[in-house]
Parts: structure tokens; sequence; C-alpha cells
């Protein structure tokens, strides 16, 4: 079940709409029929989103744009991006083939070879091989001593993956739910200074952001109408133009055109990259840097 919208059918025979010019009613029925569609159409409607939105079940109804990487078929709402991503770490933490590849040094623990040096050490100071047996195999079973060591090594390096990985996992997750949004508008692009480089700037609030904040390149939310979908992919993609640059500051996004700008209000969708990495390439975006996208 959808939310609900309001209808044609709602609204008919409410209000004033085609009534005479002179209505010819009464001071209070005039108020009445003003009335109706606020009170007896508007406000219901209201009441019953504010309702579905405050239940347990609102987040199954909202859509969402999912994360990369979730598995098939993950539904495409909030409560299904969340699910997905909760199955995605608890799949990696249930991992047992030592993913990242952890040594026994990382893991502050003696590998195989130096185990059975240490081991085998120890026999030739305790005595000769029959008191090695009767220390090691009093019963006869001609088990191999070693392998309890090489359990606790695998144990020590399996555990030592599964934290490394539930904390990037973590920061991983809290960094693709970081998602901001502003509206650079048509009318409020300023001429730049010819000593700062020329072209057109706008500043617009951007609750949340931070200027330590690396974005990546921005999006246009879609309306589900191509005329006006069109207008906002041509506008993004003049923002976009080489040499253009986006700069984040404390609770507000900058950008620079250094030809015409947007023609059209262009409400932006900006998420947070994932944590730099050694070696790894950035998404384009705006950063604190002012960086060109």
């Amino acid at each position: 079940m959808g939310f609900r919208r309001i209808s044609e059918a709602d609204m008919a025979g409410k209000g004033n709409l085609g009534r005479a010019d002179t209505p010819g009613v009464s001071a209070g029925e005039m108020q009445r029929i003003l009335d109706e569609l606020p009170r007896e159409v508007i406000a219901p409607a209201l009441n019953e989103l504010a309702g579905q939105l405050e239940g347990p079940l609102a987040a199954g109804l909202l859509g969402a744009r999912l994360p990369e990487g979730l598995a098939e078929g993950v539904a495409q709402t909030v409560q299904g991006a969340l699910d997905g991503l909760c199955s995605r770490i608890k799949a990696h933490e249930e991992r047992a083939d030592n993913p990242h590849g952890v040594t026994a040094a990382q893991a502050g623990t003696y590998t195989k070879a130096e185990t059975d040096a240490a081991i085998s050490q120890r026999v030739v100071e305790i005595g000769a091989g029959d008191m090695a047996r009767a220390v090691y195999d009093p019963t006869g079973r001609r088990e191999n001593v070693f392998a309890g060591a090489d359990k606790a090594q695998a144990a020590a390096a399996r555990a030592q993956a599964v934290a490394g990985h539930a904390a990037e996992a973590a920061a991983a997750l809290a960094a693709e739910l970081q998602v901001f949004s502003c509206t650079l508008l048509a009318g409020g692009w300023a001429a730049r200074e010819a000593a700062a480089g020329g072209g057109y700037v706008q500043t617009v609030p951007c609750p949340g952001l931070l200027a330590a904040y690396d974005l990546e390149a921005p999006q246009a939310l879609s309306t589900g109408i191509r005329a006006t979908d069109a207008a906002l992919k041509e506008g993004l993609d003049t923002l976009c133009e080489a040499g253009n640059f986006g700069e984040t500051l404390n609770g507000q996004l900058r950008w620079v055109c250094y030809n015409s700008p947007p023609a059209a209000d262009l409400p932006l969708r900006l998420r947070r990259t994932a944590a730099k990495t050694d070696g790894g390439d950035e998404p384009a975006g705006p950063g604190g840097s002012g960086e060109a996208v």
C-alpha cells in the first residue's frame, strides 16, 4: 500500500470553483464553502500521510536510490536499502577465508614454521624421543601434536579479519548514507570579477555539509516528466563542463561556471565519497579545496 494522493474526485463539488461570480449566499455559508477544501480534503489527507510516515512501515514506502554492490532483487526503498546493507555486512562478517590476507605478524601470533621450530626445540630440551612421546602422547594415540597450534593460529587470523572488515564496513556504510541536497537557482548566478577568473558563481545553503567533505559528482533527481528531466540533464551537463568546479563550505555549496551557467533551477543530490585509500581513484565532485569536476 502506497501513499494516497488527493484526486479530482476528492475535490469534486468542494470549494468555490464553478460558482457564480456573485454566489448569493450568506457570509457564514461563504466561509463554509471556502473552508471545504482545506478542512474536508487537504487536512484529512495530510493527517493520513503523517500517520503513515510515523508508522513502522514508512521506510518500506519511501523510494530510494540503492547503493552499488547490493544483491539482486533488493526493493528500491529506504527499508530495502537498509536491509540490503545489513545483509551485505553480515555476509562478510561470516566469511572464514581471510579475504584481507591477514598475516601471522599482523595478528600477533606465530607462523606455522615458527611454532614447529619452537616445539621441536622444546622436545630436544626435554630429552629423547621416548620422553617426548611420554609427554605429548602418553596414551599412544599417535595424533599430530601441532594440530591444536594450527587451529589456534587459524582462529586468530579469522578473528582479526572479521574485526578489521567490520570497521571498514561500518565506515563505508556511514559514507554511503551521507547524502546532501541543495538547489542552484537559474536566477541566482552572479558575474565573477575578472581578477578572480571571470565566469559566474553561486553559493547556496546545503544543510549538514562540511568544508572538509569530498563529494561525488552531483546528480539531478528525476521528476518522471520527460521534458523536465531533459532540461535538468542539460543544466547538469552545463554545470559539469570542463573547468567548472564546486567548493564545499560549512553548510553551503559554492559553484563556479566559466561559460554560461545553467538556465534552469537544478535540485542537486550530493553524496559524500568513501574514505580515501592509497592508490585509489577518487570520484569527481566538489571538495573543500575547490577542485575541478
